[in-house]
């Protein structure tokens, strides 16, 4: 029997490893948070609310084949409740942290050698 932290990790395993998501939303969300870090406006629980996006794209895109995987029927897991979603968002957001401060420290590399020098 499976249960609800399976198909938790299922999911975020499916979402990382899944190219076609990384390119089409998951890139486009870690330089989004980054520069937010790097402003200083990052705030977490906004960040988990934007990761809910994609965990309800690997939902979508990983939902048969954990089904197929695991023999259960699809009906099963008809409909995902608000709270898996946001385990999957705060699961995602942990493992793409460190994607986002490597970015914020390149993003603060480029700001400081765009910086004249002052003279005394």
């Amino acid at each position: 029997m499976t249960t609800k932290t399976d198909f938790i990790n299922y999911i975020v395993e499916f979402t990382e490893s899944s190219g076609q998501i990384y390119r089409s939303q998951t890139r486009p969300i870690v330089i989004n948070l980054a520069k937010r870090k790097f402003k200083k406006v990052y705030v977490r629980e906004k960040a988990i609310v934007l990761l809910q996006y994609l965990a309800e794209t690997g939902i979508k895109a990983g939902k048969k084949s954990f089904c197929e995987y695991n023999e259960v029927p699809a009906s099963a897991i008809a409909r995902i409740p608000a709270s898996v979603k946001k385990a999957i968002a705060v699961r995602l957001l942990q493992d793409i942290r460190p994607e986002i401060d490597d970015y914020v420290r390149d993003l603060r590399v480029a700001a400081s050698k765009k910086k004249p020098l002052r003279r005394c």
